[in-house]
């Protein structure tokens, strides 16, 4: 109807003779226009819903994170409360009976815990800190073993720096001595090595014991291990098994190699050996 106006026709004769074709044309034009009108109203309702259900990811993965940082933190403050106590009885019948070895015994003790337990919470570590609390751990179960044990920690001075989550070493320390040579050994060695290769910090721990086949009640260390590594390399990190020669295992951490000023995030996923 505008349009006829602007060109000067005559209304009544849009309402007459031409009323077949302004209706037509009215018709196309309401068509058209509830077209555009849905084609608006689904985009808009589509655009709503990805908004949905992007806010809806956003929160599971908050949930996801705040989960997997439970979980890393849990199993970073576990602590094997057996260790002390049998550490503490050893120390109390040294006393009696051989008071020098009783003092050396406390005196690794209070170094183990020292370096252990300001650092059981924290998110990062090095490759120096966590080889000290080996050392030291080992110290302590040799003065309990005697001759039984022995012990060497290879540990290039140009990596003690390196980032290393911490509790990972000391955990796979414990699992050699507890699962490989204690039960079975009238005397076994474990070997503590840090090695750089190809860009990947591997850091292993092996052992003279009984050896992948025969070992039992290692779950649970190990697959903290795997969890936490998951949690803060992705698929940067995993833990590798292998039997060592002649007889017992090596137990072998392997992540991405760090600079010392660069931090270990987190990380959502991964695919750990």
């Amino acid at each position: 109807m505008l349009a006829g106006v602007v060109k000067g026709r005559d209304l009544s004769m849009m309402f007459s003779e031409r009323l077949f074709g302004v209706l037509v044309t009215m018709g196309l034009g309401i068509g058209f226009g509830c077209m555009v009108l849905w084609v608006y109203i689904f985009r808009e309702r589509e655009s709503r819903h990805a908004a949905q259900l992007a806010n809806a990811e956003a929160m599971r993965h908050q949930l996801e994170k705040n989960v997997l940082e439970a979980r890393l933190a849990l199993m970073q403050a576990q602590v094997e409360p057996h260790f002390l106590f049998n550490t503490l009885a050893n120390v109390q019948h040294l006393v009696e009976t051989d008071p020098p070895a009783a003092s050396q015994m406390l005196e690794s003790l209070i170094q183990y815990l020292r370096a252990a337990l300001p650092r059981m919470r924290e998110d990062a570590s090095t490759v120096g800190r966590e080889a000290e609390m080996a050392r030291a751990f080992l110290e302590i179960h040799r003065m309990r073993m005697g001759s039984r044990l022995d012990f060497e920690i290879d540990v290039p001075a140009g990596l003690a720096d390196r980032p290393f989550p911490p509790m990972m070493l000391i955990t796979l320390v414990e699992n050699a001595l507890k699962h490989g040579i204690d039960p079975c050994c009238e005397a076994g060695r474990i070997t503590v090595r840090a090695r750089e290769e190809g860009g990947k910090l591997r850091y292993g721990v092996a052992d003279t014991g009984l050896g992948i086949s025969t070992k039992k009640g290692t779950g649970v260390g190990l697959a903290n291990i795997r969890e936490r590594l998951k949690t803060l390399h992705g698929c940067n990190a995993r833990l590798v098994l292998e039997e060592n020669e002649p007889r017992g295992v090596v137990a072998t951490i392997e992540l991405e190699a760090l600079a010392p000023q660069e931090a270990m995030a987190p990380r959502r996923e991964a695919r750990v050996a």
